[in-house]
């Protein structure tokens, strides 16, 4: 299979409200800073479904479970946080590559391994074997961003003046609650989580999308695959992410945005920016294996709901590697895949999605 990246499009996603997520009985309370690309996919294909029914979401879905020569008609990113200021350039953040920092002095370690978030300066170090010196980096976030001194000088003054180090871009808020079962009369602990960003800072988020050849051929309804993807993004702002969309919870605008470039495709090595399912064959040519390879596994479970099935039922479990994951690609694109995570007895595949969204990493830098 050979897939060709043809263009790259940036998207800014303003939070409209908080993000929630709601936990249950059994555990899983947590909430994520990011919506990951595998949550993202899955809220499309929902959306698909809900507005044109089983027979969109499988022509939505087939060409990335059972990709063609030319692979399928994009690739996506997770939802990541940026500094958005109306009066100054997007500030994008990045996973921090799991290899980065790991070649580095001892007594720099703990400094870089600390950061969760990369600015773009940095991520282009990161992906070069590069560290910068403490007296080029900036801080934010309670130490877990970093970026620059040039990219922080080039933030709005009156924003800097509001984003000393210690101070959180965001914040997870956690309230507990209580379900009644009307019949029975049992009650059921569970909690609440939102994600919370400062009404005076600029906190948005953003996500890329890497468009192939197939990307402008018709896929349903008279559309492009171009179109319909954009046409889901725009209608899951309206209807939003996460729990407690009734409420308005999870809503955001999307819009293009015009600022940025990615060298997205293949190379020896590659950093995604989604979370990765390695195919048999790539374990095999040993995808995880050797220097610069590194990675952080993510077990993703959830529930399944489907007409006449009954009670929302477990979905099986798999592992990804988390965004950031450092593979040894060998040239390969795409890389990974879906799997169908259907609970037993369900009537229609409940697919996990598990493509890579690879950045190359400087073979010469990692050779050396």
């Amino acid at each position: 299979m050979a897939m060709a990246i043809r263009q790259v499009t940036f998207y800014r996603l303003q939070p409209i409200s908080r993000f929630f997520r709601v936990g249950d009985p059994f555990g899983g309370e947590g909430v994520r800073e990011f919506i990951p690309s595998d949550t993202l996919f899955a809220a499309m294909v929902a959306r698909i479904a809900e507005r044109g029914g089983p027979d969109a979401a499988r022509a939505f879905v087939r060409p990335f479970a059972e990709p063609g020569p030319e692979g399928p008609p994009f690739l996506l990113t997770g939802v990541f946080p940026a500094l958005a200021p109306a009066d100054g350039p997007t500030l994008r953040f990045f996973p921090r590559p799991e290899s980065w920092g790991l070649r580095a002095e001892p007594e720099a370690w703990p400094r870089l391994r600390r950061l969760r978030w990369l600015s773009e300066g940095l991520f282009r170090l990161a992906l070069e074997n590069r560290t910068p010196g403490e007296g080029d980096l900036h801080r934010l976030h309670e130490g877990h961003a970093g970026m620059r001194k040039d990219e922080w000088t080039a933030l709005p003054k009156g924003l800097r003046r509001r984003l000393p180090e210690e101070r959180p871009l965001w914040e997870v808020e956690r309230r507990p609650a209580v379900a009644v079962d009307r019949y029975g009369r049992r009650s059921a602990f569970y909690r609440i989580s939102a994600v919370r960003f400062p009404t005076d800072l600029p906190v948005a988020g953003w996500m890329a999308i890497a468009w192939s050849a197939g990307a402008d051929e018709i896929a349903w309804a008279g559309r492009t695959w171009r179109e319909w993807a954009e046409e889901v993004l725009s209608e899951l702002g309206e209807s939003g992410l996460g729990g407690l969309r009734s409420r308005g919870g999870g809503a955001f605008q999307v819009e293009r945005d015009p600022q940025g470039a990615l060298p997205v495709g293949s190379g020896p090595a590659v950093v995604s920016l989604a979370r990765y399912l390695p195919t048999r064959e790539e374990l095999q040519a040993g995808a995880l294996e050797g220097d610069p390879a590194a990675y952080a596994l993510v077990e993703v479970g959830g529930w399944m709901r489907a007409p006449g099935f009954g009670p929302d039922r477990p979905r099986r479990t798999a592992v990804l590697l988390e965004a950031g994951a450092v593979i040894r690609a060998g040239g390969r694109l795409p890389l990974g895949r879906m799997i169908d995570i259907r609970p037993p007895g369900a009537p229609h595949p409940s697919w996990r999605y598990g493509l890579a969204f690879p950045i190359p990493l400087s073979a010469a830098a990692w050779e050396a």
